[in-house]
């Protein structure tokens, strides 16, 4: 997280830096500020990128840091547990900390030469999601999949007719597809996500619709979120911080949700949002969707965005409901 530093005048007169291209000295002071205490940082180009040029997805930042590495500005190096850092030379000797933090990154052990390449993040849309909760690749589609199947009654074709279309009994709390095993019934937001699609297919009047449809899309991406990322408790509260986030990243893809889910998957591979870097976790959606640049970064990191396949969860939602059930 940025924090505020001090900028003495004597950088922009210093005798190595002032030679430097504006850009190289503009990444020093954004790395001055993403510092810790201690003056370090996780050595993640693509998450440095994000935070100093949220608006410029077509800057890069790897040039200039090596470019301080080679100057003595910076260091780069890898703690005792093998994690890499960058560490600002002489960070406690000019800046005063007023407010120290409780908890910094460990000091690097090994200093290691400049890196061209980003931190290694696997970008293989088959990898599983949840590999340190040691489930498979499929449980968390299943699950989604599961309640869709058991609400197939209530959102069928027009032409049925409306008795058919009232389920006779709740579902039950075991749902079984054919070759795959029972599994638990997924929570409520979900089910009540898979119920409003159906509601907007069967929509007579198109402006009614489009409202109905676009709150539906940005349920299901909480719903999806919450299972993702294991958050059951947290509650979608409509028109609040999180939904206006949904629905500016929903505007730009004009209502399109892929590269929202494919943002929520890619996020599960950054290691500073998930708090694998020693702090706390930064995987809210308020985070993942702040800006239109960090949500496409985080996309990208699934390889299914990048050829414009739609996301597993869409086919699946697609195919239950007989085509065009989330279409924008």
């Amino acid at each position: 997280m940025a924090r505020i530093r001090t900028v003495k005048p004597e950088f922009f007169s210093d005798e190595k830096l002032a030679p430097l291209p504006v850009i190289d000295r503009f990444v020093f002071l954004g790395l001055i500020c993403m510092a810790d205490d201690k003056g370090r940082l996780v050595d993640n180009v693509r998450t440095i990128d994000a935070l100093i040029f949220p608006e410029s997805p077509d800057v890069s930042s790897a040039a200039s840091i090596d470019k301080l590495v080679a100057l003595g500005r910076i260091r780069r190096g890898v703690t005792e547990s093998g994690q890499k850092l960058i560490e600002v030379v002489n960070f406690t000797r000019h800046q005063l900390i007023q407010h120290p933090a409780k908890y910094n990154l460990p000091p690097i052990v090994t200093q290691v030469v400049p890196q061209p390449q980003v931190a290694n993040v696997s970008c293989d849309p088959h990898e599983t999601l949840m590999r340190t909760a040691g489930e498979s690749p499929e449980t968390l589609t299943h699950d989604l999949r599961s309640s869709i199947s058991d609400l197939r009654s209530p959102i069928s074709d027009q032409n049925t007719s409306p008795a058919a279309t009232v389920p006779a009994e709740q579902p039950s709390l075991a749902l079984v597809l054919p070759d795959r095993p029972a599994v638990p019934q997924p929570p409520p937001p979900v089910l009540a996500v898979v119920n409003a699609l159906g509601r907007v297919r069967r929509a007579s009047d198109e402006s009614a619709e489009r409202v109905d449809r676009s709150r539906s899309l940005r349920q299901l991406i909480f719903a999806y979120w919450q299972q993702v990322h294991r958050h059951p408790a947290a509650r979608w509260k409509p028109d609040g911080i999180v939904d206006r986030k949904i629905r500016q990243r929903l505007a730009e893809d004009g209502g399109d949700p892929n590269r929202c889910l494919y943002a929520i998957d890619g996020a599960k591979h950054d290691d500073w949002l998930m708090g694998k870097s020693g702090g706390r976790k930064y995987d809210g959606l308020e985070t993942l969707f702040r800006d239109e640049a960090i949500t496409t970064r985080l996309a990208e990191c699934k390889s299914g965005f990048g050829r414009g396949e739609p996301h597993p969860f869409l086919r699946d939602i697609d195919e239950q409901m007989g085509g065009a059930a989330v279409e924008a």
